[in-house]
């Protein structure tokens, strides 16, 4: 504990560590300098020329700003290594401020709104791509491999074939699309109104969570995580969902956790909003996030609008490309067509027949000096 515990002050917690022969600790910065600032400095003003560590290894360093990076370094001894583990094509720091539109010429220099991952790219440290997932179904890792991580000759894979078990409900779209054959599925509908909240997604999202808690034993902490773009749908989804309220949240807070169902929604459907805000919708970065997070079946909810949606600026288009990958890649004809609700399902799985396009997008690595 960075101040201590009931049995030792800071100071003597950390005299104690000092005496073993190998001491690994894990924290965020601010932690570590709270560690730092309590145990060796004893509460007194820090002395940051100090050197403790021989390692540091930063986890999810595309999520983390130069600042934070360098608070976890501060005390690194000259001779010590760092590691950054991170996907720079997964969603970078979120910051109060555009930095990357400031004209300040030592902003410009700085670049502040760059992560640390993005930053050693850029200056050009050695790094070694990571290619094998042990945490995503083998279809969802040949979808991002051809989609996201080939262009750069990464050779991303899985050999997880570990399915959730097969569930008794009534013949239908449920049955389809909870079928444990198919670990990637994509549910198509007709709304076209949606913005913020999908009333649609919400309905078929329902059903599905409750099959998966009552026929499939899943919970909110572990077992089922349902990913969306806005704060609405969110709370849309809890209100109907209570019991599972803890596992509905956004991508943003999805980056780094996983489960082993997870439903993915669109949620908007109305062309006019959807361009309004494509640059956000169809970052391709956030659905690579979200596909990335299953240890057994991904469920994408989405409209055929979105699909339809062709962005007039070419930057657009190119970042809505990961979207109609996923379109495109559907095998023919859809397992279940028809009616729920009040709305027009389609039921589709994924395939791994397709042919690998050219694309833009790098993969997970890991970064040293």
């Amino acid at each position: 504990m960075a101040d201590g515990n009931d049995e030792h002050s800071a100071g003597t917690q950390w005299q104690e560590l000092l005496a073993e022969p190998l001491v690994i600790v894990g924290g965020t910065p601010g932690g570590l300098y709270r560690l730092i600032k309590q145990g060796a400095a004893r509460g007194r003003q820090l002395n940051w020329s100090e050197e403790h560590f021989d390692l540091v290894v930063v986890d999810e360093a595309s999520q983390m700003s130069l600042a934070d990076a360098l608070t976890a370094a501060a005390f690194l001894r000259e001779d010590g290594q760092f590691l950054a583990v991170g996907d720079h094509r997964q969603l970078p720091p979120i910051l109060q401020h555009t930095w990357d539109r400031a004209s300040r010429r030592d902003l410009a220099r700085a670049r502040p709104h760059l992560s640390l991952f993005a930053y050693l790219l850029e200056l050009g440290f050695a790094r070694t791509a990571l290619e094998e997932s042990f945490r995503l179904p083998a279809e969802v890792a040949v979808f991002l491999h051809r989609h996201v991580y080939a262009h750069d000759g990464i050779a991303f894979h899985s050999q997880n074939r570990q399915r959730l078990p097969a569930v008794e409900v009534a013949a239908g779209w449920l049955s389809h699309a909870l079928a444990p054959e198919h670990a990637m599925i994509l549910i198509e509908h007709n709304d076209d109104s949606s913005q913020q909240a999908n009333a649609c997604e919400a309905l078929v999202i329902e059903a599905l969570a409750q099959a998966a808690v009552t026929q499939l034993q899943l919970d909110a902490r572990t077992g089922v995580g349902i990913v969306v773009p806005h704060r609405a749908q969110k709370a849309l989804l809890q209100a109907r969902l209570p019991h599972l309220a803890g596992a509905v949240d956004t991508v943003e807070r999805f980056q780094g956790g996983e489960r082993d169902l997870i439903i993915v929604s669109a949620t908007v459907s109305d062309l006019a909003y959807a361009q309004s805000e494509s640059d956000f919708l169809l970052e391709p970065r956030r659905l690579t996030v979200a596909v990335s997070r299953p240890k057994r079946k991904l469920i994408v909810l989405a409209s055929q609008a979105l699909f339809s949606l062709m962005p007039a600026d070419l930057d657009d288009y190119e970042r809505g490309a990961l979207w109609k990958h996923l379109r495109h890649a559907c095998a023919s004809p859809p397992l279940w067509t028809g009616e729920y609700g009040g709305y027009r399902l389609r039921v589709l799985t994924v395939t791994s027949t397709e042919t690998p396009p050219m694309c833009r997008w790098s993969g997970s690595e890991m970064m040293s000096p």
